[in-house]
């Protein structure tokens, strides 16, 4: 499928700005303790025994960011250490922080905002790049079914419909398709 051209509003509605506070809030609970992996796996609601072990499935924000994949919310992480909301430390296992900077988008959400576009934009490549190059790999029955639904929200955005109208057409989320917006990309 050909990556279209999306107005700004329909990048910054991929990935909302809660979804970027509410992992600057879990990294800096867990400031410079876990490593990026886990804290993504605590964020889809993974079942790795860390995560029991180290309790991270009682935080609130446990499963918060189920509807996206793990190289989404990966590539939103990086989008954040791109514009200086986060860190990685060094060495063999580096863990994740938060700077000044994402300290105060939490409390004042207009910083965060002022980057949400780019972020956006980083976060769409990436995970275009990512999948593109997955998609090589993957088995010609899953990338069948999943082009096919693919298609199906694609057809219904050119026709007009609004994400609700398509989440609600479809009974997905609208971040389930805001997902595949993003897969079409």
């Amino acid at each position: 499928l050909e990556a279209r051209k999306y107005s700004s509003e329909d990048i910054e509605k991929m990935f909302p700005l809660s979804s970027y506070s509410l992992i600057l809030e879990s990294v800096k609970k867990y400031d410079e303790k876990f490593g990026q992996v886990l804290l993504v796996r605590m964020l889809l609601g993974s079942g790795d025994k860390r995560l029991t072990q180290w309790h991270l499935d009682d935080y609130e924000h446990f499963w918060a960011l189920k509807e996206y994949d793990k190289e989404t919310i990966g590539a939103m992480f990086d989008a954040l250490v791109t514009e200086n909301f986060l860190f990685k430390t060094s060495g063999q296992y580096p863990c994740i922080g938060i700077t000044e900077l994402g300290r105060a988008a939490i409390f004042r959400s207009q910083v965060l905002k002022n980057a949400h576009s780019d972020m956006n934009h980083f976060v769409m490549q990436k995970v275009w790049n990512s999948k593109k190059t997955a998609g090589k790999s993957d088995g010609k029955k899953a990338a069948a079914k999943k082009s096919e639904t693919y298609k199906e929200t694609l057809e219904l955005y050119k026709a007009g419909k609004t994400i609700p109208e398509i989440a609600e057409l479809r009974d997905y989320t609208m971040q389930t398709i805001e997902q595949h917006l993003v897969q079409l990309y």
